[in-house]
């Protein structure tokens, strides 16, 4: 999965027009997620989501999947919904990632990004000093 983009058109979360709609959606209905990303065999009722605010700058991020006590042999999974294009939006995603890492101490060594465009005009390339980690970042588009 990681590396891909793919394109849905989702008639329900094309309709999403800020965060707080998508982090009720997500919140309510964990399965769709799981189903965006081609893993439908995941147990979403092994997570839990939140939007955990970073400290340091008011990060917030979007959403995160992070495992219940006990299954933290399974990956974090990072979602962001981006609406807009904005051309620092991987230093300042992958910043709050690392902010929140050194913050919450996750057991979970493994973790994936998964960035929602609502269309594909909104992307921006990331810079090259952050291959690494785009190595863990899926896209998808809701639109073209």
């Amino acid at each position: 999965m990681c590396g891909q983009e793919q394109l849905y058109s989702l008639p329900l979360i094309k309709l999403m027009k800020t965060d707080v709609i998508f982090y009720e959606l997500i919140k309510e209905l964990p399965q769709i997620f799981f189903e965006l990303i081609e893993k439908p065999d995941n147990n979403p009722n092994i997570y839990t989501f939140t939007a955990s605010e970073v400290k340091q700058q008011s990060f917030r991020l979007d959403g995160v999947f992070s495992t219940i006590e006990g299954f933290e042999n399974e990956p974090l999974y990072f979602v962001e919904l981006q609406t807009y294009k904005d051309e620092e939006f991987y230093e300042q995603l992958f910043g709050e990632i690392l902010v929140y890492f050194r913050q919450y101490k996750p057991a979970n060594s493994d973790w994936y990004v998964v960035v929602i465009y609502d269309q594909r005009i909104h992307e921006t390339l990331p810079h090259p000093r952050y291959r690494v980690l785009m190595d863990t970042t899926s896209t998808l588009h809701l639109s073209k």
